[in-house]
Formats: structure tokens, sequence, C-alpha cells
């Protein structure tokens, strides 16, 4: 298998980041921050994930930060067809369903079709380096 698009993890932060900024409110949801180039970053926060005790008020956040550029190798079909991979892996994370079907449609259409699609912008990662 390789994954052929999905936002990929910059960070994890060992710390709430709700909570730096204004106030926790426990939830498990994704919120956006802005890095200095006014890029805009989603963020996960994974509050109450590890309840040490039910009376405590102890809680165990951690937030994954998503590279504000998705991960993708639609160009690429030609190359990754030729590594002889028995599936790939379209890898979703806040995606709307009206954005997940026109990215499925696009890898479809080249995969499957040679259709040249690519409207979007696409990071390649490591993938031009021999790393999968």
């Amino acid at each position: 298998e390789i994954l052929v698009y999905g936002y990929l993890p910059m960070m994890i932060s060992s710390q709430c980041i709700e909570k730096n900024m204004n106030k926790c409110t426990m939830e498990n949801k994704y919120i956006e921050i802005e890095d200095r180039l006014k890029n805009k970053l989603k963020v996960k926060c994974c509050c109450n994930i590890w309840e040490i005790d039910n009376t405590s008020n102890n809680r165990n956040c951690y937030n994954i930060i998503y590279n504000p550029i998705p991960f993708g190798l639609l160009k690429e079909a030609d190359e990754v067809k030729k590594l002889g991979i028995s599936s790939l892996r379209l890898q979703f994370t806040y995606e709307n369903s009206v954005k997940t079907k026109e990215i499925v449609r696009e890898f479809i259409g080249n995969y499957l079709y040679n259709m040249n699609n690519n409207k979007d912008k696409f990071t390649k990662g490591h993938f031009n380096r021999g790393v999968l």
C-alpha cells in the first residue's frame, strides 16, 4: 500500500493550544491557527483522551498540527504504477463530502483512466527522493 493523498501531520504538540490561546473546551475538534507566513494550519484537538481518574482535574490534551498543503501523488500516477504496489490509499482528515468526492474523482481519473487531472496544489513529501 502507498499513500497517494492526505494531509500530513507536521507536529504533535503535548500541550493544549486552545488552552494557551484562550480556554480548553475539552472537545475533540479541529481549530485553525495562523503561522508567521499567514498560512492557515488545521489543528486537531485531542482532549480528555487518557482519563487518569474520574475525579481528577488533570487533563491530557495534545494537538496534531497538519501541513496546510496536502500530500498528493496525482501527477505521479505513472511512476507509482511502475512500483507494482497492490493498493493506493487516499487518507481524508477534515475534508467535507464535496471535496472528498472531487479528490476521489481526480485520483480515479488519473490512476485508472490516465486523464491527467490536477487542479490542486500538492506537496510530494520525499517521493522524488525515493522515500515511500
